[in-house]
């Protein structure tokens, strides 16, 4: 699982967590949120995926039922987020 959110779900991960939608939400602390994701992705004291998967869930929960996003524009959303991202990232040089 930290392997898919260091690859795969890293780009739904950034924007899902960033510190817009963190600092937006209000519940968590966007330096313990980067402090955990770091923690995760890092090959230094790694911790289990268990914590950013737990966020990220109820993130997305929290978009359906509490502001009332419909499920399939939510799906849309995060469509275009993860396809868009390694796009933008090969047109400006990165990986």
């Amino acid at each position: 699982m930290g392997a898919w959110l260091k690859r795969e779900l890293k780009p739904l991960l950034s924007s899902v967590l960033s510190r817009e939608a963190v600092e937006r939400r209000g519940l968590f602390d966007w330096a313990s949120i980067a402090r955990t994701n770091r923690r995760c992705t890092s090959r230094i004291a790694p911790i289990t995926p268990d914590h950013l998967l737990a966020l990220l869930n109820l993130e997305l929960w929290s978009r359906m039922y509490l502001d009332g996003e419909r499920p399939a524009d939510l799906a849309e959303a995060l469509r275009e987020t993860t396809v868009a991202a390694p796009v933008r990232a090969a047109a400006a040089g990165g990986a």
